[in-house]
């Protein structure tokens, strides 16, 4: 008889021929137990056999038998463990890279549309527009509108002033010209100026309507107002600080002075001749936050 644990195990004894040895290197883990069990099961027959002659020289090996198998039992138990949860992962790790094959190909398709997205946004910038070349900026008007209809806009005043003489150097009749530039006024108006520092839109309005004025060195001199202009001749006059409505209808504005004011402009693609001057007067002016109206 001998036995050996370890990498590989084997029992022989009197009772087993060579044919019923136990090689642990030759049975797959799921066969050991089974084989085992056979091997105790001979051996407890052996025992309950009647011949009490042969039972006496029999049962020292039998004995010994039984205690090698409790060894191979001992052993072979973690063993058993041991590749009954390898197999357990292997099995749950095939079943999971199963299932995620498609979460993980929708998350790759989302990360390149999400690359996309960024550079999108990178040129969907003021800062990404106020670089531009003048080409890519004359066909990014659209693009621009978008960004100043954004509740809360991050921009700079250098910025500002970038945006502000690429739209001058833009032909007013390209595409989108008059909505972007009369949206960009009141934007960079309400940019330059605080909020505080003006009326805020829901109070009262003053209308400055169909006045004329002639001999007066100043026509009209209002501050922390809100006023809207429609139709009239006010040379001269003088807005400090006030939020300040343009209509359609033309107003003479020879020689005014608009300080601190935001200014609110219909927003349309075919504005009066009269907005398009008042429009491009603002524009060209070297601070919006102080604009002079020329007095020829």
């Amino acid at each position: 008889m001998s036995v050996a644990i370890g990498e590989e195990f084997i029992y022989q004894s009197p009772l087993l021929e060579d044919s019923e040895m136990i090689d642990s290197a030759d049975v797959g883990y799921k066969d050991d137990l089974h084989a085992v069990h056979n091997k105790i099961d001979r051996l407890a027959e052996e025992l309950r056999k009647p011949d009490s002659k042969d039972r006496g020289g029999k049962a020292a090996p039998i004995i010994a038998g039984v205690a090698c198998l409790v060894a191979i039992l001992s052993w072979l138990q973690p063993q058993f463990t041991a590749h009954r949860d390898e197999d357990l992962r292997k099995d749950i790790k095939i079943e999971v890279s199963d299932q995620l094959r498609e979460p993980l190909s929708q998350l790759n398709h989302m990360q390149f549309q999400i690359s996309e997205m960024q550079g999108e946004l990178k040129r969907m910038s003021f800062k990404g527009l106020a670089t531009s070349d003048q080409t890519t900026f004359a066909a990014s008007l659209p693009d621009l509108r978008k960004l100043m209809s954004r509740p809360v806009s991050d921009i700079s005043k250098g910025e500002l002033a970038q945006l502000t003489q690429k739209l001058r150097q833009i032909p007013d009749s390209s595409p989108d010209y008059w909505p972007t530039v009369l949206q960009f006024i009141q934007f960079a108006s309400a940019t330059i100026t605080p909020p505080s520092d003006v009326p805020p839109p829901d109070q009262r309005e003053n209308l400055v309507g169909n006045v004329h004025c002639s001999g007066f060195a100043h026509c009209v001199v209002m501050s922390h107002a809100v006023v809207k202009l429609d139709g009239g001749s006010i040379p001269g006059s003088i807005f400090t600080n006030c939020r300040i409505r343009f209509t359609q209808n033309p107003v003479g504005l020879k020689g005014t002075q608009f300080i601190n004011c935001v200014f609110e402009m219909p927003v349309t693609a075919n504005p009066s001749p009269y907005l398009m001057e008042s429009a491009k007067t603002l524009l060209a002016s070297s601070s919006i936050d102080h604009v002079l109206f020329p007095s020829a």
